[in-house]
């Protein structure tokens, strides 16, 4: 817990520490999670991925969030 709670510190209170989380959580998690089809059909696999970005933008009832948005 003292370990925890000292790294905690270090990220709150310097700045190089709090950068070098920012750029390894930007390197691992990058841009998130990515659908890809793979249905095992590969034109059908094309066709899905081709129709994502429209569901992406009209999934939020309201129409005021994407998908991404929908997510947080």
């Amino acid at each position: 817990m003292w370990l925890r709670n000292r790294s905690r510190d270090l990220v709150r209170n310097n700045p190089y520490a709090c950068k070098a989380v920012e750029e390894l959580v930007g390197n691992t998690v990058g841009t998130g999670i990515v659908p890809q089809a793979k249905t095992g059909n590969a034109g059908l696999d094309k066709i899905i991925d081709g129709e994502w970005q429209y569901f992406v933008e009209a999934c939020d009832t309201p129409q005021r969030l994407d998908f991404y948005g929908c997510r947080r």
